[in-house]
């Protein structure tokens, strides 16, 4: 296997650091269904992610392949639902517990949690 050290790219107009491509590139993502459509969750697309444990209504824990060096990584949570009499999407959260998991939880507009069909988040920080 061959290694490649490069510091900066450059594409002819524009030269910027390699650190700045790899700190600033999500180190993990998932799409996922919530389980509304199939009764059980499944994973639609993802990368540096495992598996998805459903912990109960609109509260699933997300566990990655490989981990983060701390658990003071940002996870960016959203969701979409392609079906009516949901109420609309009211929020999403995520939280860091471990280097390898986050729990994620969403609520729609009228204050109850709901499982949806198009669930996605993103993780930004350092792996271990």
């Amino acid at each position: 296997m061959s290694t490649l050290e490069v510091s900066n790219l450059n594409d002819g107009t524009t030269t910027v650091a390699t650190t700045f491509v790899t700190n600033g590139s999500a180190k993990g993502y998932v799409h996922f269904n919530g389980g509304i459509v199939s009764g059980s969750v499944s994973i639609y697309e993802s990368f540096n992610k495992s598996s998805i444990t459903d912990n109960g209504t609109a509260d699933y824990t997300v566990t990655a392949t490989n981990a983060m060096n701390t658990t003071q990584y940002i996870v960016t949570a959203s969701a979409n639902a392609n079906m009516s009499g949901y109420g609309g999407l009211r929020s999403s959260s995520a939280t860091a517990s471990l280097t390898s998991t986050t729990e994620q939880y969403y609520g729609s507009t009228n204050g109850n949690f709901v499982e949806l069909n198009f669930l996605m988040s993103a993780t930004h920080g350092d792996l271990a």
